[in-house]
């Protein structure tokens, strides 16, 4: 029983510094702090945060700039803590989209330069060999000055195994039950690879520096385009659940009574492009009929504010449907706020009326979530990719620093914090 205690004292005094080395990097990430600032920030004492930062600074990931001696100050000039931005880059890479974005970052969130790599609608082999290419060729660009790479974090369509990295499911990924990016990109590079989800990335993406309120505890966060998905945070936390795939909500369907289920509902939402090529087909004399013309948000979004009907009342009918399950989903996990993301708030002020409109009409209790759309849309998923490679960086570094620091190896850094945001 004492060793057990013992244990549990180590691993939360391990988890308290820690914890304190986060909050100071944060803040130094919006810029050089002075000690004394980061002790009011912490309500921590002038010597504690002495201690943490002398350690950040022994460790290289922190400098100390005494201010200027010509600055008009009186008595002892104070010195600034700053980033060591020269420490490396970070590598983010978005398979979500059509054209693969590769990226690099700063240790503070700053992409410095980025990089399309073209390929077929199926991601292969030949495809995350450029992506190498790539990152090679990106580590040389001027605003790198040959700063080694530190880590990588894929958003990536489909299931993942959080533990292994494996592919559960991934349609878009030639033999993905065969290839494992973890142990692709880590033989290429001898860094540390996370794979993530790609919905909850942008979910991360929204709550750091799109329209997530800082203080937001309970999130459903709705992907709507040609194909659908979703992720949770809960209780502040993003939520992976057993397997890693928690919030995609692929068998949660809630039925407004009038009819099934149609190939229109991916992942518990209505899509547009599929209930609108139904009722297409049906009508050789519209615009949309022809095989020769493209099914674009653009296309659509002109024909609804020139109030065609057919796409009039499919976006009705798809904001009533999407209205229903957003309420249902909220109910069910009392939430603070549903994001919208994806083409389907490319359809204006009009839908999103329509669609907050049916939302309300449903509700049956005046205490509701409040309905959000993205601020960040196609960058999402690669800004959270940047901010998931930066926290894991930080959180490996510190675990590092915390079995220099004292005796006992078993401390497990990523067990107290893995899914920090």
């Amino acid at each position: 029983m004492v060793k057990c205690e013992e244990t549990k004292i180590y691993y939360e005094q391990n988890n308290i510094r820690v914890s304190n080395q986060l909050k100071i990097i944060n803040e130094l990430k919006d810029g050089p702090r002075s000690m004394t600032d980061l002790s009011v920030k912490l309500s921590l004492s002038f010597t504690a945060i002495s201690k943490i930062v002398n350690e950040l600074n022994q460790a290289g990931v922190v400098v100390l700039e005494k201010v200027s001696a010509n600055e008009k100050k009186i008595g002892r000039k104070p010195v600034l803590v700053k980033l060591n931005e020269d420490v490396g880059v970070l590598c983010a890479i978005d398979l979500s989209r059509q054209n693969v974005m590769v990226s690099l970052a700063t240790i503070n969130n700053k992409i410095l330069c980025e990089e399309v790599v073209t390929h077929p609608l199926l991601i292969d082999r030949a495809c995350f060999e450029n992506i190498i290419t790539t990152i090679h060729h990106l580590l040389k660009h001027e605003n790198v000055k040959g700063r080694k790479l530190l880590g990588i974090c894929v958003a990536a369509p489909g299931i993942i195994d959080k533990e292994t990295g494996d592919f559960i499911y991934a349609p878009r990924v030639e033999n993905y039950q065969h290839f494992n990016m973890r142990t692709f990109f880590g033989d290429a590079f001898g860094v540390p690879v996370d794979i993530f989800n790609d919905v909850n990335l942008g979910c991360i993406a929204e709550m750091k520096f799109g329209c997530i309120p800082p203080l937001a505890e309970n999130v459903y966060f709705a992907y709507i385009d040609s194909i659908t998905g979703s992720a949770l945070l809960l209780n502040g936390k993003l939520y992976v659940g057993s397997h890693g795939s928690a919030g995609e909500l692929p068998d949660y369907h809630v039925s407004d009574g009038e009819e099934k289920p149609t190939n229109g509902l991916l992942y518990g939402m209505y899509n547009v492009f599929d209930l609108l090529s139904q009722g297409v087909k049906k009508d050789p004399n519209h615009p949309l009929y022809h095989s020769g013309q493209i099914m674009s948000v653009e296309t659509i979004r002109d024909l609804y504010y020139a109030d065609d009907p057919l796409v009039s009342r499919v976006l009705d009918e798809i904001a009533r449907k999407n209205a229903i399950q957003l309420l249902a989903t909220e109910q069910l996990l009392d939430l603070d706020y549903i994001v919208i993301q994806g083409s389907i708030t490319s359809f204006g002020e009009k839908f999103k009326r329509k669609l907050i409109s049916y939302y309300d009409h449903y509700s049956a209790s005046s205490i509701q979530a409040t309905i959000l759309f993205s601020s960040l849309n196609n960058e999402a998923n690669l800004l959270g990719a940047v901010y998931q490679a930066n926290n894991l960086y930080w959180l490996r570094r510190f675990g590092d620093m915390t079995a220099e620091r004292t005796t006992v190896s078993d401390y497990n850094v990523l067990q107290f914090f893995g899914n920090h945001i």
